[in-house]
């Protein structure tokens, strides 16, 4: 079982998350010299300070960590919602099994009283 609980607000405190991790990515990156996250390698990367690569690793890692967990998250509530759909599903059909039933006893008791009236007239 997961820690998160798959929710809105879940997905919603995630990007706040993210976006904390990436002023501190941004701001390592800036350390380097690097303008995007496409030019990150290890070049750029090599004469950075110690602290400012332990805080990029660090950021890294938790959004990756959040992330995993949400995703497990998701993957057990989707998983519940099919089990769910199934069982409701399964109930629907029985329902309307019990109601196609009961229109055909009440279609024959009709008939039923439909002949017994018909002697009397």
């Amino acid at each position: 079982m997961c820690m998160m609980d798959f929710t809105v607000k879940s997905v919603n405190n995630l990007e706040k998350e993210f976006t904390k991790y990436n002023l501190d990515i941004r701001k390592a990156l800036k350390e380097a010299k690097v303008t995007n996250f496409y030019d990150v390698n290890p070049i750029a990367l090599i004469d950075l300070d110690k602290d400012i690569l332990v805080s990029f690793m660090e950021s890294l890692t938790k959004m990756i960590n959040t992330s995993l967990e949400l995703c497990r998250s998701a993957a057990e509530t989707i998983d519940d919602l099919k089990t769910k759909q199934v069982e409701n599903q399964g109930k629907s059909i029985k329902l309307q099994e019990e109601l196609s039933s009961t229109d055909t006893e009440k279609k024959e008791k009709s008939t039923d009283c439909d002949s017994a009236l018909i002697p009397l007239l």
